[in-house]
């Protein structure tokens, strides 16, 4: 009892406003997300399918979030503020490449939609992709003037303007894709809400961010130095993403792509559950990990490490079949659909557990200046499992949906029994042979 009384003594030392603010604007998301699901599932099975597919631009967009986002936490708050008008245009030029490179990729995931709806209409489908990237490279800026705030501390600004964020795409949302909207549903309407939405937020932020906090945008405080130091600290954890969402673009969702609408509606409902609640309480956690480890000396990081992994667990294991339970069946009223979707959804807490719990391995790794080693871990999980799948799926080899899961499963568990052992490696000041024969062989080594 001592003992864990001593490890949640950690929590009193952290900065409980900055943890405050990024809660807050975690939920306002997440209230957001379920809206919509609503909305876009409640129209049609069909409809939810077509937009589902912005789950290829996702995978794009969450390399871009790794690559600028993660970083951003990995300064001192008052280094951070120093260099914030570069680390702001270095995110604004990311933005306009991530935007180009979704839209240069719309004709691949036009093809893949092609092959679920085949009825749809082409124009309809591309116009659709079109506007749903460029609001998906906004929202990545829009986050990190969001997080912004969370840097600087400011509670009261941070609740008023997540709240006012949300109470704008609720609006706008009500008047183009809700039962309440004033013209006919339309999957081209979804994406123009998004867009529509974050346009005024990001004009919002943006002026909160020149006016309200005195700073100004003029070249000499953009120095080119400093967003090479961003990007360089944001290049192993985008290229670890890189390589995970490729093989997830191209062998999991390749997978549930060929199984038709019930398959494909039934893997993302499934981890809906994940994507857009589970995971983005959980990164709270990791964002905080790095923040305090870099920015409060009196906080013991493997301590704080394993308070977070344990909520991670309770997050899980409380969350999950909660929203399983309860939410899913007010979005569906297909039995099939409902009954594979829920046994997605409590399926995949192990192995996206392990994911969770990885992230938060992952910070000691970034601190240390070892995050290459993630990547090892990333690319032997790939190279073993992945590989093989896609030139099977080149060649013209089916898979069913158990074979999906068991697949992902697989990369999942193999990633983070990697990743475990280069961070205890790490953390015991080992090599990671040293730390294999210490701890793992030692009989066999010994004899």
């Amino acid at each position: 009892m001592t003992t864990i009384k001593n490890y949640f003594s950690e929590l009193k030392k952290i900065d409980k406003k900055f943890l405050g603010v990024l809660i807050f604007s975690t939920i306002v998301p997440i209230i957001y997300a379920y809206l919509r699901l609503l909305w876009v599932a409640g129209d049609s099975s069909e409809s939810y399918a077509m937009t589902s597919f912005s789950a290829y631009i996702k995978a794009f967009t969450e390399v871009f979030t790794a690559f600028i986002i993660f970083p951003m936490f990995s300064y001192r708050k008052q280094e951070y503020q120093t260099k914030s008008n570069s680390l702001l245009f270095s995110v604004f030029l990311a933005t306009i490449l991530l935007a180009i490179i979704l839209l240069s990729t719309n004709p691949f995931t036009l093809k893949k939609m092609m092959i679920l709806n085949p009825d749809a209409s082409k124009k309809e489908l591309l116009t659709y992709l079109r506007i749903i990237s460029l609001s998906n490279a906004i929202e990545v800026f829009e986050t990190y003037l969001i997080y912004e705030i969370a840097l600087a501390k400011e509670t009261n600004k941070g609740i008023f303007i997540t709240s006012a964020s949300l109470l704008l795409k609720i609006i706008v949302d009500l008047v183009l894709i809700s039962d309440w909207a004033i013209i006919d549903f339309n999957i081209i309407n979804v994406a123009i809400s998004s867009l529509i939405s974050s346009i005024i937020i990001i004009t919002l932020l943006l002026t909160w961010y020149f006016i309200k906090q005195n700073k100004t945008i003029t070249l000499q405080k953009i120095k080119y130095s400093e967003m090479l130091e961003f990007y360089r600290r944001g290049f192993y954890p985008g290229l670890q993403k890189t390589i995970g969402n490729f093989f997830y673009s191209f062998v999991t969702l390749a997978i549930v792509n060929n199984l038709g609408e019930v398959g494909w509606n039934s893997w993302h409902l499934g981890s809906w559950i994940f994507w857009h609640v589970v995971f983005k309480i959980t990164n709270v956690f990791e964002y905080s990990l790095l923040s305090e480890t870099i920015n409060n000396e009196e906080i013991n990081s493997r301590k704080l490490t394993k308070i977070y992994i344990l909520f991670d667990i309770i997050t899980f294991f409380v969350l999950v079949p909660i929203l399983t339970f309860t939410t899913l069946p007010h979005v569906v009223d297909n039995d099939e659909w409902l009954r594979l979707s829920s046994i997605t959804a409590l399926m995949m807490m192990l192995p996206f557990l392990a994911t969770s719990i990885g992230s938060k391995l992952k910070v000691k790794m970034l601190l240390e200046n070892k995050f290459k080693y993630i990547l090892i871990g990333t690319i032997i999980s790939n190279f073993l499992i992945n590989i093989p799948i896609y030139i099977a799926l080149l060649l013209g080899k089916s898979f069913n949906y158990l074979d999906n899961y068991i697949f992902y499963c697989l990369v999942d568990y193999l990633t983070f029994l990697v990743d475990l052992i280069f961070y205890l490696a790490i953390v015991n000041n080992q090599t990671t042979i040293e730390f294999l024969k210490i701890n793992l062989f030692s009989e066999i080594f010994s004899k």
